[in-house]
């Protein structure tokens, strides 16, 4: 799956882009007009071609941020965003978790979500870049990290939550956000059998089963949708007290 950003490192309307990744390839760069490749990795290095494969893309302190399968976090030279020498700023913070996600956290925070840990890098260079793990016993699933202003919800293992009911409760022990739908959501987000839906007619017995694909928010209807691979969707509405 494609996964992107939209940023702007030159402080120059005429230079903001799109920097792109999928898992599949190396990262590119497209500003509407041509698309070229980010080599993070050296391409005289053996088997770089097969390593340079990053699945998360995000901007933190004007350093392009590259998440990979590994654990691995490489970011670029300080607005160089293609420029992944470190003669020039750019550097590595290894996780030693999946990563799954990127987003910005309260402050000067960023957040790096795995697939068993939820890391904050703090800091604004390779000179003081340092990670801690604010969640250390709960993960986010892939592709499931959005935003909504300052708060990042995301879909784990037992649900559906935001960072800050996370950090608040640790192993948490509070109501989730999706604690309404529990038996159904868990069901299928762990590929347990016997849960699907009363819709008329609809098939759940699909090939492609029901687990979880994707989360995504829709900030102009202050909704959190997940789209599983039997085609239905779960709409969760923010609403204030």
């Amino acid at each position: 799956r494609y996964t992107s950003i939209r940023a702007n490192f030159f402080a120059n309307d005429e230079y903001e882009a799109f920097y792109i990744c999928s898992g599949a390839g190396r990262a590119g760069i497209f500003d509407g007009r041509y698309w070229s490749r980010i080599f993070a990795i050296n391409p005289k290095q053996e088997n770089s071609d097969t390593l340079d494969k990053p699945r998360h893309v995000g901007v933190n302190q004007f350093h392009l941020f590259l998440g990979y399968r590994t654990g691995s976090c490489l970011f670029s030279a300080p607005g160089q965003p293609s420029n992944f020498s470190a003669f020039d700023g750019a550097g590595e913070i290894g996780l030693g978790d999946k990563i799954h996600g990127f987003n910005k956290l309260p402050g000067n925070a960023f957040g790096v979500f795995c697939e068993e840990t939820v890391h904050a890098i703090s800091g604004t260079s390779v000179e003081d870049f340092a990670s801690q793990v604010i969640i250390p016993d709960e993960g986010a699933f892939e592709y499931s990290v959005a935003s909504f202003g300052s708060r990042t919800i995301y879909t784990s293992k037992t649900g559906v939550t935001t960072l800050d009911q996370s950090e608040k409760y640790g192993n948490f022990t509070g109501r989730r956000l999706s604690h309404e739908v529990t038996p159904w959501l868990n069901g299928r987000i762990n590929n347990k059998s016997g849960l699907s839906t009363s819709i008329p007619d609809f098939d759940r017995q699909l090939a492609a089963g029901n687990r979880f694909v994707c989360a995504y928010a829709v900030p102009h209807e202050n909704q959190y949708r997940l789209w599983f691979k039997d085609g239905l969707q779960l709409w969760i509405t923010l609403v204030t007290d």
